[in-house]
């Protein structure tokens, strides 16, 4: 077996040579994407070649690791995020419509947590900036693009046969319960002044009961969806096209989940106030019109909320376990809060939560 580094500090010219299978006669190492994703090491590599090398040959590529951190390290190994991303990249991308970065080498040693993506660089695409938001152009194009994604895989019969990607009532995605006992005195103590005391109610009333609220979300008609679709997973081109990178939350899980996270997380109030709905309604329609049974756009406002709550307790127990990194990092965990809790509080996410106690209590 090829061996997997731990860092990308050991990775050299004449090892990416042999992965890739191109004469590499030079490697420069550049950290990337610091303060942007929380439980991975990524790298720029910029190559250079002996004469004769293929024109084809790529001048750079993206390498991806776990991260070093100890709290991002618990998360992906409670959460097998990257088996689950290597994986995704060997079962699944080569039969999706979606633009992916293309996978040049995909190793892993899963009994030491090491794994290794060498991806296409997408450069000169950009990444979105969650902490400045998403545009309403972009999100209604990138919320078509999830939905023709959802679309491919509604109900698809090869879902059972992902075994390896988690359902959304997996034991390791009920524990959102035990993680918010845990982080709840420390996120209420820092946010209880600048969030509204009702949606922070909801949270400590609906916190200790989510677990058992994933069985029932998960009857909910499943698909494959993305599990982090926000815009730092998003490139984007001058021409409008659009990749979608980091698959290691992908997760068997009724389709309004990645666009509950992606209005919830990646829109300013500026932008979702006004376009909500209209959002809603393209989802919805680009869904249907790619053959799924939509339900009323009423019941998927009602999982909207649904899903807010939910989520609004997940960060809440987790994003603690994670280190912010930098001052983006600080900024970026600010933003996603203050705009999870401002679309609940808009949305009145809490108004099933007392039919739902009851029925839990009972």
């Amino acid at each position: 077996m090829t061996y997997v580094p731990a860092s990308a500090d050991e990775l050299t010219a004449d090892y990416i040579a042999e992965l890739i299978e191109l004469p590499v006669t030079a490697l420069e190492t550049t950290i990337i994407g610091t303060g942007e994703g929380f439980v991975g090491q990524l790298a720029r590599l910029t190559l250079s070649y002996a004469d004769g090398a293929p024109t084809d040959a790529p001048a750079s590529l993206i390498a991806k690791l776990p991260t070093a951190d100890p709290g991002g390290r618990f998360i992906g190994e409670m959460l097998n995020l990257w088996d689950r991303e290597a994986r995704w990249y060997r079962e699944v991308a080569p039969s999706i419509t979606v633009r992916v970065p293309r996978c040049y080498a995909n190793l892993a040693e899963p009994s030491e947590s090491r794994f290794l993506l060498v991806l296409e660089d997408l450069a000169p695409a950009r990444p979105g900036d969650q902490v400045e938001g998403a545009s309403a152009e972009q999100a209604y194009r990138v919320l078509g693009d999830i939905a023709r994604f959802h679309a491919q895989w509604w109900m698809h019969p090869m879902l059972e046969q992902l075994d390896w990607m988690p359902k959304i009532d997996d034991p390791t995605t009920k524990m959102v319960t035990p993680m918010f006992a845990q982080g709840w005195p420390a996120f209420h103590g820092r946010f209880k002044d600048v969030l509204s005391r009702r949606t922070l109610d909801w949270v400590e009333r609906f916190g200790p009961t989510c677990a058992d609220f994933l069985d029932l979300y998960a009857d909910e008609p499943v698909t494959m969806i993305h599990g982090d679709f926000r815009l730092d997973n998003m490139m984007f081109r001058d021409d409008g096209d659009i990749a979608l990178i980091d698959w290691q939350m992908s997760t068997r899980a009724p389709a309004l989940s990645d666009f509950v996270y992606f209005v919830g997380t990646n829109l300013t109030d500026e932008v979702r106030r006004p376009h909500l709905a209209g959002l809603l309604h393209h989802y919805a329609t680009t869904l249907a019109v790619s053959g799924v049974a939509v339900p009323p756009e009423e019941e998927l406002m009602d999982g909207l909320r649904k899903g807010i709550l939910m989520w609004m307790v997940a960060m809440a127990g987790g994003i603690g376990q994670l280190d912010p990194a930098n001052e983006r990092g600080v900024r970026l965990f600010d933003a996603i809060i203050t705009r999870l809790f401002h679309c609940g509080d808009d949305i009145d996410a809490g108004q099933f939560l007392d039919q739902w106690l009851a029925q839990w209590k009972g």
